[in-house]
């Protein structure tokens, strides 16, 4: 990581700065108090949060509100984070809309929590994502307060915070871990040479049974065949049987048609029977009423008189009454 330069604005002795960094070494020099400590405190609240540091320690007295904005560069790419305190009610928090994190001109604002894993994330520290933790990286091989210093140099502790600071705990897991397997792979290729040993034996065993496998196989291939013939006969079957019940779908219709069709003719032919029966009855009336005519001949003439002489003795008698 190479910083490149960082912002502040009311964070402890500094009303507003900016300060970059070149690169190579940077000697930060003052007397007691000047702000040396400040800058390397606010490069690390810019990075991970306030951890165990308290918010109005950082924050400039009488201020409602400051401001860290740090750009630095990871393989060659360049970042923005910026974190803010605010004062309310006389206490001084981290404001979480405040915090953002800038990447290819794109500005994303984040949690403080969510921020500090991007760092993580891109400085491939492997520290807890936890807001309230300290960066141990950082406090022990970047900026270490005059207070903690004693207790790295104190040989009864040295290598404990050397190992925590470094995480080589993590590596003696790791070596611990690759012990323990190592141990379980020997056992394995201990099994295992036992029962190479006996392979000769089997492939012996297998050479034997050559012959008969062979013959398996044989018979296994016919038996193939037979099967798949077999199942070229069941096909056709299927087909046939396919066919069949189509047919005698067509039979079970056929025979209900020609069912109704008999009944139908039976229906048509009592209805000629009982027709003709009407006919021959008017028939025979029919005969008895010709019979009878015969019987009466022509009516004799009542009178010799036309039409007209009737007519007119008729109107003489009406015009008489």
């Amino acid at each position: 990581m190479l910083l490149k330069s960082i912002d502040l604005h009311n964070i402890r002795s500094y009303d507003k700065l900016h300060l970059e960094f070149p690169p190579g070494y940077v000697l930060l020099e003052g007397d007691v108090g000047s702000g040396k400590s400040t800058i390397l405190m606010a490069i690390e609240f810019a990075l991970f949060g306030l951890g165990t540091v308290r918010a109005d320690s950082l924050l400039s007295k009488g201020e409602g509100r400051g401001e860290v904005a740090l750009d630095f560069e990871v393989d060659g790419v360049e970042y923005e984070v910026g974190r803010t305190l605010t004062a309310r009610d006389g206490k001084v928090t981290q404001d979480p809309k405040g915090s953002y994190f800038l990447a290819g001109g794109t500005r994303e604002p984040l949690t403080a929590s969510d921020l500090k894993a991007r760092v993580l994330q891109v400085l491939k520290f492997r520290e807890p994502a936890n807001p309230r933790s300290q960066s141990r990286v950082y406090r022990y091989a970047v900026y270490t307060p005059q207070e903690e210093i004693k207790s790295i140099l104190e040989a009864s502790g040295r290598e404990d915070v050397i190992r925590r600071a470094f995480g080589v705990e993590d590596y003696k897991t790791a070596a611990d871990n690759a012990d323990t397997l190592r141990t379980q792979l020997k056992g394995k290729k201990d099994e295992l040479t036992g029962r190479f040993a006996k392979l000769e034996a089997h492939r012996a065993e297998r050479e034997a049974v050559g012959d008969d496998a062979d013959a398996l196989e044989r018979d296994l291939a016919r038996l193939h065949r037979a099967r798949d013939d077999l199942a070229g006969r069941l096909a056709e079957a299927e087909s046939r049987r396919a066919e069949m019940a189509v047919r005698m779908e067509n039979l079970v219709r056929i025979r209900a048609e020609a069912a109704q069709m008999e009944r139908d003719i039976a229906n048509k032919r009592e209805s000629m029977k009982n027709l003709l029966e009407s006919i021959q009855g008017d028939r025979a009336e029919l005969d008895e009423v010709g019979e009878r005519l015969q019987k009466l001949g022509r009516p004799a003439k009542p009178t010799d008189k036309t039409r007209g002489d009737v007519q007119r003795l008729l109107d003489t008698v009406e015009e008489t009454e």
